[in-house]
């Protein structure tokens, strides 16, 4: 599985939208309280940031992560 697949997952997973800004990007759920900024600049960085900032949030086990 690729790393935007495993991203992607994330994203229908918790319901996240994506904002593009001068940084990167950013994915949201307002609802959850979820605001992960990314880079945009490795899917597999990104794949990570983002794991990270939702087990940070509690939203996100990380277990099978990468």
């Amino acid at each position: 599985m690729s790393w935007k697949d495993k991203t992607m997952e994330l994203v229908r997973k918790h319901n996240l939208g994506f904002l593009a800004n001068p940084a990167g990007g950013q994915f949201v759920n307002r609802d959850k309280g979820i605001n992960v900024q990314v880079g945009v600049m490795d899917d597999k960085d990104d794949y990570e940031t983002l794991l990270k900032g939702l087990i940070k949030l509690g939203v996100e086990t990380g277990e099978g992560a990468t």
